[in-house]
Order: structure tokens, then C-alpha cells, then sequence
């Protein structure tokens, strides 16, 4: 351990030190040529690992990091990145703070960072108080390293192979106050040389296990191949008749079979035209209706909001709920009439993203304020949870309003005289920031079985819809359309239920969608 470094320089000096150095040193060779000798010593990255971990023992650091080059083995065997090597990944092995950020990237250029400039010039590097000794300018800091004000020291040693070839790169970060001393580069240079026989060695061995199975694969199929042929030469005048007589069949056959598929061909070609116009015409009578229902509804809607205020002006009390029914199944109606026409665009392929930038927080206060009269009607309590705070979306403001009003809807379904809250948060997912919208209510919930029929379109469960009084496939239509338009975004939606116990709705979606 890094303490134990200390408390072992301090009391015996730094002789005992520098034994326990070269102990490591040659306890690592032997750990190293063992898991060489393995059936599987993992790859290169595994084996430096272990030698890091070894180090740790001797060599107090905070963070080490590796560079591997990303030029592929040239054809002569050779291992490590020739001259032209134009990039390289960078993993961290070792990070003491669990704050830090842990680097994994590929494809930084080999002119950037300090693992760049030791595989470039292929010798080891310290630098003490990297902040104010680097020139930011001449050297691009793709490294955590030098960009972390509590580093004071950082050594870089390069994996050389034969001929001098970059194998790798370690580079060891100190927030020790001393940093690192010229004895520690040495020892990473010691380090780094055993570390490098070993790769070149893991590297040897792999192309010669690879070359055996391949001589073993060669002399089983020339094998083979001789035994096959001796048969066929045995044989071949026995059968030569018979072989010329089951060509010229399987030749009458071939034309037959031929003339079949043109047929099928023709008929499929058919086939497709028929469908074609269909889908066309489908799609033309599914605009003329729904623009015909759509007008209905909404006078019918508009009347019976009418009706409501007149009755409630009036003190015809008794009639308000009937009246309130028959607005809510006209919107019911008109919310179907939409995700048929949604579905027919998606099946056809017509639908399109239209990006722009909205406050989420606004936008579920609308979609609830819109939902809530229809949750209302089964006798359901809606409880929003949204902070004013929570920022901007990039995405399609339209098909994320619908999203929500989809899935708000089918949990109102499986709800009567319940609770249905929303709560909408912010965080990062693989570095990039994303909203979480969580819709729970503690309504009829759903097997396993209906659960995997959720999201299907056109597919419901007839104990489910006659429990919610949907019609047939009603209640997954808009799940089906949401899932797709979440996906369609770079999101997902999930479902979470329990019979008797409620169901747990949740969407995820980038809050910066970039166009495609």
C-alpha cells in the first residue's frame, strides 16, 4: 500500500526500499511468465494490470493510467505502433480519489497528451508540479493527469519492444506533496521493461499457438482430403454411369424448379403491388375518416361541454355526470382515432422528427393539466411532481407531449378511485444528461403475461380490458406508439407491475437529441 511505502522509507531508509523494489520486481517476472503459461492469460491490458497492482506495493501513486497504440500488428510479425501511427486509446487502471473520473477513450491522436508524446519519442518523462511546468500550449492535455490541480508529480515510461517499437505507455499520477523522485522514474522504467518482454513474449506465443492450430487444421483436412479422394477414385467407375443419369434428372429437375420460381417471382411481384395499393388505400380512406370523426367529435365534445355549463347553470345537477361521460368518451374516441392514424404512419414508414428546445417542466404541467378532467372521471387523483428548475429539452416537442399523454392514459385505465403521481428528474447516463419521467398509480396491475403484451400493437388482455372497460387492444395502442417514439428519440419506456398492487411506468429520454 502507498502508506506502507511511507512509513518504510521513513524508518529503514531507503535501502530496504529499493530491496523490496527489485523483490517485486522479480516476484512480478515470475507472476507475469506464469500467466503467460496459462491456457488463456487474458489480454494485454490484464496482464499490465497485474503488474500495477503489484507496484502498488512499492511505489506510492493515485492514479495510473495505460495507452495502448491503435495501429494494427504489421504483416512481418512485428508488435507495438510503427512511425506513421496516427492514434491511440487511453484507460485508467488505478484511481485512488472515487470522485475521479475514470478515462476510457479510443482514438486519440499521437500528438496529443503525455502517453502520446512517450509513444512518440519512446522514453520515459517526470515532470514535478505539472501545472505550472507544462506549456499548455505546445502540448495538448488529453490526460487527467496534468489537468487535476492536486497532482504534483507524473512519470511516463513507454513499453518498448523489439527494435525499439511502442508497445504501451504508463503514466503514474502522485498527489503526495513530494510527487515523484528520480529513483521512482527509474523504477518505472524497470517496471515498464519487464512489462514490455512480456507483452512481446504474450504476443510471440499467440502467433505461434496460432500457427500450430492452423498446421494441425492443415494436415487434418489434407487428411481428409486424401481420404476422400482415394474413395472417389475407388468408386469412380462404378458410379460414373450412374452419376451422369442423375445429372441429366436433376438438370430436367433444375429447369422445373426454375420455371417455378419465375412463376412465384411473378406472383409475389403481384402480390407486393396488391399490398402496395392496399397500405395506399388504407391509408387514404384512414385520412378521409378520420377527418370526418374528427369534425363529428368535436361538435359532439363541444355540445356536450355546452350542455355541462348550461346544466350547471340551470341547477340540473343530476344530468352533469352523464353529460361529462359523454365528453370524456368522445375524447377517448378522438385520442384513439390519433394513435390509429399514428400507427398507420409508422407502419408506412412516413414519420419524422421535428427537433426543437422546450422547458420539460412547462410541458408536464400542460399534458397534465389536459389528462387530468379524464383521470378525474374514474374517480383517480393525479399528484404532479415537477420542479421549475429542471431545464430544457431538445427533442419533438409533439411526440414527447404524446408520449406522456399515452402513458398517463393507460395508467388511468388500470386505476378506478386510486392515485397517480408523475415525478420528472434530471441525471447522466454514459455521459450524457437525460429526463426521467416515473408515472405510478396503485391501480389493477398486470401479470407477467400482460406485461409482455404491453407494449405489442393491437394486443390486450381480455381480462384486463373488460377489468378497465377498454375496448379490444385499446388500452396498448398508445403504449405501442409511445415505445416507438421513445426509441425513435434515443429513449425507452418501462413497465413495472404487480396484480393487485399497481404498475410503474418509466421513461427515459436524451435531453439533447442530436439530428439525424
Amino acid at each position: 500500500m502507498p502508506g506502507g511505502v511511507k512509513a518504510m522509507s521513513s524508518e529503514y531508509g531507503q535501502q530496504p526500499l529499493r530491496v523490496a523494489r527489485h523483490a517485486v520486481l522479480a516476484e512480478l517476472a515470475v507472476e507475469l511468465t506464469r500467466a503467460l503459461e496459462a491456457d488463456d492469460p487474458g489480454d494485454a491490458r490484464g496482464l499490465v494490470e497485474r503488474g500495477v497492482t503489484r507496484v502498488k506495493w512499492v511505489l506510492e501513486f493515485d492514479r495510473c493510467t495505460l495507452a495502448l497504440p491503435e495501429e494494427p500488428v504489421s504483416s512481418d510479425g512485428s508488435t507495438g505502433a510503427p512511425a506513421g501511427s496516427a492514434s491511440y486509446s487511453l484507460s485508467t487502471l488505478h484511481e485512488a480519489d472515487d470522485d475521479a473520473d475514470v478515462v476510457e477513450r479510443a482514438g486519440i491522436p499521437l500528438s496529443d497528451g503525455i502517453a502520446g508524446l512517450v509513444l512518440r519519442e519512446r522514453k520515459i518523462c517526470l515532470f514535478e508540479h505539472p501545472r505550472t511546468r507544462v506549456d499548455a500550449d505546445a502540448l495538448t492535455l488529453v490526460d487527467t493527469e496534468l489537468r487535476d490541480d492536486a497532482v504534483t508529480g507524473v512519470i511516463a515510461a513507454p513499453l518498448l519492444g523489439r527494435g525499439g517499437a511502442p508497445l504501451a505507455a504508463l503514466v503514474f499520477a502522485s498527489r503526495a506533496a513530494a510527487g515523484f523522485s528520480a529513483d521512482d522514474a527509474r523504477y518505472v522504467a524497470a517496471v515498464a521493461q519487464q512489462l514490455a518482454l512480456v507483452l512481446e513474449r504474450q504476443a510471440l506465443e499467440r502467433r505461434l499457438r496460432k500457427a500450430e492450430r492452423a498446421a494441425a487444421e492443415q494436415g487434418a483436412a489434407r487428411s481428409h482430403a486424401e481420404q476422400v479422394a482415394a474413395s472417389a477414385e475407388a468408386q469412380r467407375s462404378e458410379f460414373e454411369n450412374k452419376r451422369v443419369s442423375e445429372l441429366l434428372k436433376s438438370n430436367a429437375k433444375l429447369r422445373e424448379e426454375i420455371e417455378i420460381l419465375a412463376r412465384a417471382k411473378a406472383e409475389l411481384r403481384q402480390a407486393k403491388n396488391a399490398a402496395d395499393a392496399a397500405s395506399r388505400a388504407k391509408s387514404a380512406f384512414l385520412v378521409n375518416m378520420s377527418h370526418e370523426l374528427r369534425n363529428t367529435l368535436n361538435a359532439i365534445i363541444g355540445y356536450g361541454e355546452m350542455l355541462q355549463e348550461q346544466a350547471a347553470d340551470e341547477g340540473y345537477e343530476d344530468i352533469i355526470p352523464d353529460l361529462g361521460r359523454i365528453c370524456m368518451s368522445g375524447q377517448y374516441l378522438m385520442s384513439t382515432i390519433r394513435d390509429i392514424i399514428d400507427m398507420s404512419k409508422i407502419e408506412g414508414g412516413r414519420v419524422n422528427l421535428t427537433l426543437e428546445t422546450f422547458p420539460v417542466a412547462s410541458l408536464v404541467q400542460e399534458v397534465a393539466a389536459a389528462v387530468e378532467p379524464l383521470i378525474e372521471q374514474r374517480g383517480n387523483k393525479l399528484d404532479v411532481q415537477v420542479d421549475d428548475e429542471l431545464g430544457s429539452m431538445r427533442a419533438d416537442l409533439g411526440k414527447v407531449r404524446q408520449v406522456l399523454f399515452n402513458v398517463l392514459m393507460a395508467s388511468s385505465r388500470l386505476t378506478r378511485e386510486g392515485e397517480i403521481s408523475v415525478s420528472v428528474y434530471r441525471d447522466m447516463f454514459r455521459g450524457r444528461a437525460r429526463f426521467v419521467f416515473m408515472i405510478k398509480d396503485n391501480g389493477l396491475g398486470m401479470t407477467e403475461s400482460q406485461i409482455m403484451k404491453t407494449f405489442a400493437t393491437f394486443s390486450s388482455d381480455a381480462d384486463a380490458s373488460a377489468a378497465a372497460g377498454e375496448p379490444e387492444g385499446a388500452a396498448n395502442l398508445g403504449l405501442a406508439i409511445s415505445r416507438y417514439f421513445s426509441e425513435m428519440m434515443g429513449g425507452q419506456v418501462i413497465v413495472d407491475s404487480r396484480v393487485g398492487l399497481g404498475s410503474s411506468f418509466t421513461i427515459r429520454l436524451p435531453a439533447n437529441m442530436s439530428p439525424v
